[in-house]
């Protein structure tokens, strides 16, 4: 899933997801050097549901995968 697409289908800000992601709490993947970098829907899901959804605002509450 692209970003502009996740943006569109959560509702939420573009900067939010491009944001998550340079921090490290939404994963971003990429088939190669030259293809742009996907989203999986299951982690877009789960990033809105522990952000957004539960009345937080634009704040992340958690990360998607802690870091040991």
């Amino acid at each position: 899933m692209e970003f502009g697409a996740a943006a569109r289908e959560y509702g939420v800000p573009l900067m939010m997801i491009q944001k998550a992601v340079e921090q490290g709490t939404l994963r971003a993947i990429s088939a190669g050097e030259s293809d742009p970098k996907k989203l999986l829907r299951f982690d877009v899901e789960n990033f809105v549901k522990r952000s957004v959804k539960r009345g937080y605002g634009n704040r992340i509450a958690s990360r998607i995968n802690p870091e040991s």
